[in-house]
């Protein structure tokens, strides 16, 4: 009895043993390396639940890192994606800007080959040699004929800086483009807006290319009647413009959006009286209305700057002695003298100009208007006073411009006047978003947002 029981008390102490032994070698190195790892993967991940009784789990970006914050909503989350998307919008500005001192100091021509990988301009007297020989090869030089190599590199530099703009545009906006994709940080409210954006800029390229080819060729419509100056097309340019603006609009409102999101215009939409609210929505809508005024202005401008019809009829408000000048339908077919004829051209580039301010001083005085001045939100007050004085100030620049013969500086400030009009002008309308009516789903989500933080 006694040598069984020494057996037993041995067989449970080696037993015991060996699970002190596996115990100490799972704590120490399995749990570490396998279980641990596992547990924490296992339980971050955001999976349906099970049970169909029971609802599913809503997780919350201020205790889940790793939750979706791909969401127009989460301002915080998409701060930095606001300011990529205003960084791009600045440069495309800088670009509007750069482009028009190439077209004013008439060097849009002096590149005359388009080479998409190519980024060195010429660095030595032998390179510069060999390209001031390819263009000499070209219309444009047969006016000037008395250019040497210095003349030359100057008007080089100005096109090679606005392409080399182009090409760092481009990789400004492509590069975190693809980084916020992969980091699924893309609102994905706005993943189409995103795709239409580099479709501008990608094709603003090819039109720019596309313009430039219209000064090169020999023949061409650009060769206006009565004129032996080789210019590029006008129509194209004013194209070239177009797109450039509206590259430059849709960055603006995506980047408005990413500041204020639908949420914060139902919450003052809530707070302003219904009353107001709807003489506020009828200012919106007449509001959209100057905003394409002010579009067509932008084109008509791009016309007097291509066929130089801002270099005739130096006075204001008339046009030399004439309220309305003569000869204003000499080309055949008729379409052709809103868009060539330097008369009519400038004719109604005036009228669109003073009709606009006509209708931003219109928009301003029914906003001006109690009760709805006091119950705007601030930051409408202050987008509403920026975009009548911008309009003011670009109307006084284009006058100043005109009677002093569209000299170059004042001439590049009446550009990037249109620049600050179209901002203040779009940032007016995103700030009266509370005015319009809500999608249900936008009101849904916000009525939802509480219970789920």
């Amino acid at each position: 009895m006694q040598a069984q029981a020494f057996r037993r008390s041995t067989v449970i102490r080696s037993l015991a043993g060996s699970r002190y032994a596996v115990l100490t070698r799972y704590h120490t190195m399995v749990k570490p390396v396998i279980v641990v790892p596992v547990k924490t993967a296992w339980s971050r991940l955001s999976l349906p639940c099970i049970n169909k009784n029971t609802k599913p789990l809503i997780y919350s970006t201020k205790t889940h890192n790793f939750a979706s914050s791909a969401t127009i909503e989460n301002v915080a989350a998409n701060r930095p994606i606001a300011c990529w998307i205003f960084g791009t919008a600045a440069l495309v500005g800088g670009m509007i800007a750069v482009g028009g001192a190439t077209r004013l100091t008439r060097s849009g021509l002096s590149m005359v080959q388009w080479k998409p990988h190519g980024s060195l301009p010429p660095m030595t007297p032998e390179e510069w040699d060999v390209q001031f020989e390819i263009y000499k090869k070209f219309p444009e030089y047969q006016q000037r004929k008395n250019m040497t190599v210095d003349e030359f590199k100057s008007i080089f530099w100005w096109e090679y800086g606005h392409r080399m703009l182009g090409r760092t545009i481009g990789i400004v906006y492509t590069a975190p483009l693809l980084y916020f994709m992969l980091r699924r940080r893309l609102p994905r409210e706005l993943y189409k807006r995103f795709g239409v954006l580099f479709g501008l800029g990608a094709t603003q390229g090819a039109i720019g290319w596309w313009m430039v080819r219209s000064g090169l060729e020999e023949h061409g419509h650009e060769q206006l009647e009565k004129r032996n100056e080789v210019r590029v097309s006008p129509y194209r340019l004013a194209t070239h413009l177009a797109f450039a603006f509206t590259t430059l609009g849709v960055l603006l409102w995506t980047g408005f959006t990413l500041v204020a999101p639908p949420s914060r215009a139902a919450v003052t939409r809530d707070i302003i009286l219904p009353d107001v609210r709807k003489k506020v929505a009828r200012i919106r809508r007449i509001l959209g209305h100057v905003s394409t005024a002010l579009g067509y202005t932008i084109v008509s401008g791009a016309f007097v700057a291509g066929i130089d019809a801002g270099m005739a009829y130096n006075t204001f408000p008339k046009m030399d002695e004439q309220w309305i000048p003569n000869d204003l339908f000499v080309l055949e077919p008729k379409y052709r003298n809103f868009f060539e004829n330097v008369p009519l051209v400038q004719l109604d580039h005036r009228i669109l100009a003073l009709s606009t301010l006509a209708g931003f001083g219109t928009v301003y005085g029914m906003a001006r208007r109690q009760p709805i001045w006091s119950q705007l939100p601030q930051q409408s007050r202050n987008a509403l006073n920026m975009a009548l004085a911008a309009a003011g100030g670009q109307v006084m620049l284009g006058i100043t411009t005109l009677i002093n013969y569209v000299p170059i500086p004042l001439a590049i400030s009446h550009q990037c006047g249109a620049i600050v009009l179209v901002t203040a002008t779009l940032w007016s309308q995103h700030t009266l978003n509370f005015a319009k009516p809500l999608k249900k789903t936008i009101q849904t989500a916000i009525k939802a947002a509480p219970k789920t933080l």
